[in-house]
Formats: C-alpha cells, sequence, structure tokens
C-alpha cells in the first residue's frame, strides 16, 4: 500500500489539542486515533475529510474574540448631599439655613460719595474714612470692585456706614433738616477733601471745607438753630468768620463754620458770640472775599470739634476725625438739630 503525507488543518489540530486535554492524552495519541476512524471509514485515495465528532464529545463552540482590556474603575462617587436644613420658620425673614431665629445682617444706615483723588488708593481711603485701613475689602465689595488695586481719579466710589457709634443713641429725638448757607449750593472751587496745590502754605493737605459761590454780598444763612461761639475778624487766614455751636438729636454737638465773610457795616451786623440763632433762614452775613480769598466766596465747615487752628494737624488720613463733609452732612436725612 503506498503511503500519502496526511495534511492535517488547523481546525482538526486545535479540536485534537482540545480532546487531549480533556482526555489526559497526548496530542499524538488523538490525532492517531482520528485518522485511525477516517482510514476505518473514508475510502483509500481520497483527501482526508475532517473526522466527525462522536455524539458524546460535542465540538465545543468557538472561542469568543479576547475582551478588550477593562475600562479603569469609576472613582467612588461622591457621597450625597445632606439633606437641606429646613427654612427659617414664618416671622423670622433673614434666618440662614439650620440658624433659625437668628438676626438678618445690619443694612447700611447711611451712604457717602466719595470722589477718588490722585494718590489715593482704597486702604488710604478706609483709614480715612473708617479709621481702620483694613476695611478697604468693604469699599471693594461694596462697589463690585475686583481687583482693590485698581481705581481711578475722579472715580466715584460708594462708601457704606453700618455701624452706629456707642455714644449716640439709636433713637433720635425729633429736630429740623439743616440746610446750605448759599441758595447756590454747587461749586466750581475747592470741595471737601481737595489737596491745596504746590503753591499754597497748605501744599498736599486736605480742604476741610467746602468753598460756595452765589455772588458777592450774597445773605449767608445759618445751616440751623444754635448758638454763636466764634465771631472774629482776621486779617487773613478766614478773615470775618463765625461759628455756630448745634446740638444734633442724637446729642452730639457740631459746629459750622462761615469764613470770608464781608466786613461788619451799617448795611448789617453780624450776630455776635453768644448770640442765641432760632428759626430758619437766618442771616448771619454776606459774602466776601475778607482774609486770604483770592475771589468771593464763603469757606464753609462742618466741624466735630470747636478746636481752630486744626491746619497744622490734619491730613488725608485724619480728615474726618475732625470735620464732616458739608455736602454728605447736609444731605443725610438722619443729621437733624434740635431747636433752640
Amino acid at each position: 500500500m503506498t503511503r500519502r503525507p496526511v495534511e492535517i488543518d488547523e481546525r482538526l489540530y486545535e479540536r485534537s489539542e482540545e480532546k487531549a486535554a480533556r482526555e489526559g492524552k497526548t496530542l499524538t495519541q488523538v490525532i492517531e486515533s482520528y485518522l485511525r476512524d477516517w482510514v476505518e471509514s473514508g475510502e483509500p485515495g481520497t483527501p482526508p475529510e475532517e473526522p466527525s465528532v462522536p455524539p458524546e464529545e460535542p465540538s465545543a463552540p468557538p472561542e469568543e474574540p479576547a475582551a478588550p482590556p477593562e475600562e479603569p474603575a469609576a472613582p467612588p462617587e461622591e457621597p450625597a448631599a445632606p439633606p437641606e436644613e429646613p427654612a427659617a420658620p414664618p416671622g423670622e425673614p433673614g434666618s440662614p439655613p439650620g440658624e433659625p431665629g437668628s438676626p438678618a445682617p445690619k443694612p447700611p444706615i447711611r451712604e457717602e460719595i466719595y470722589v477718588v483723588r490722585p494718590g489715593d488708593t482704597l486702604v488710604k481711603i478706609a483709614l480715612a474714612m473708617y479709621g481702620d485701613a483694613s476695611k478697604y475689602a468693604l469699599i471693594a465689595e461694596y462697589n463690585g470692585i475686583t481687583d482693590p488695586w485698581v481705581i481711578w481719579v475722579d472715580q466715584e466710589l460708594r462708601l457704606p456706614f453700618t455701624e452706629i457709634p456707642e455714644d449716640i443713641p439709636e433713637t433720635p429725638r425729633t429736630g429740623r433738616r439743616f440746610q446750605f448757607p448759599l441758595r447756590v449750593t454747587e461749586t466750581p472751587y475747592f470741595k471737601f477733601g481737595d489737596l491745596y496745590g504746590s503753591g499754597s502754605r497748605w501744599a498736599g493737605k486736605p480742604h476741610p471745607g467746602v468753598d460756595m459761590h452765589e455772588e458777592k454780598g450774597a445773605s449767608v444763612y445759618a445751616i440751623g438753630e444754635g448758638t454763636v461761639v466764634v465771631n472774629r475778624q482776621e486779617p487773613t487766614g478766614y478773615g470775618h468768620y463765625l461759628m455756630i455751636e448745634h446740638e444734633l438729636t442724637t446729642g452730639v454737638k457740631v459746629y459750622s463754620l462761615y469764613g470770608h465773610l464781608a466786613p461788619d457795616d451799617e448795611s448789617f451786623t453780624s450776630p455776635p458770640v453768644g448770640f442765641t440763632i432760632r428759626g430758619e433762614d437766618i442771616v448771619i452775613g454776606k459774602e466776601g472775599e475778607t482774609g486770604q480769598a483770592g475771589v468771593p466766596h464763603v469757606h464753609f465747615e462742618v466741624k466735630k470739634t470747636d478746636q481752630l487752628g486744626l491746619y497744622p494737624m490734619i491730613n488725608e488720613y485724619n480728615l474726618h476725625t475732625y470735620f464732616y463733609d458739608p455736602y454728605a452732612f447736609i444731605r443725610d436725612p438722619s443729621n437733624c438739630y434740635v431747636p433752640v
């Protein structure tokens, strides 16, 4: 009998390996078994066909393709947020969640407008206006300023005042509103806080009042009822000036000063020291240009003290220690005087 080489295809080879593994035989023994079965049942000379697998040994299904590498495990989920605390009960608005009944933050009692001047920073402004440099952050937040180091000249800043001084009662007495000393309230001249120029003996110092102008000889009115505490005629400085003491409804005393008034003459005499100002629209002088005025105007101050000669000691940081901004003071409805 002529022997011919028999080709064993890959599929037969794989099945032989599987059967060998199952039955604990060698691969050669399994292949010989398959060939023997084929020889006994097949026709000589025909190419070997894939031997049938006995019924009791069904072929295993083709292996699934290898699964792709698993994705890395997802990070553990964040723990669920705790349930929200119930809202504050009715009748207690403004209580933050979880703190029913806690008082709401105090809203601003009043607001001042501050106009930025050359050399200003929020730190300097906070120190001058609040006496606390750290409150620059309050000014920045209140005005929506993201970079507290970027402000510009003539920028208007809103300054909130939320604290009531301890020495001022919270329930003021009934009083009357202050008025401006001239009918024309706006001015083209120096305003509160403006710095004196290099040609002045007070160069670099802030102006502690407002230089108001209507016309030479115009009537100057007391801003409210009170008592005249100063009436002087000086050759320099404020020239002819008066100072009047007023009592606020809070019990605090303030002092209004009127400088560069026209000298007294036969047509008008200003009220003397000790004179009590009563009523409204009380004329106390005439607009002039006495002292170091340069041009006709009224230098108007609202002071926190009756001390005179403050120019040498004031600066842009302590200005508010001794003076009010006259515009802000008179326009603030909470500032009222007690009638005398």
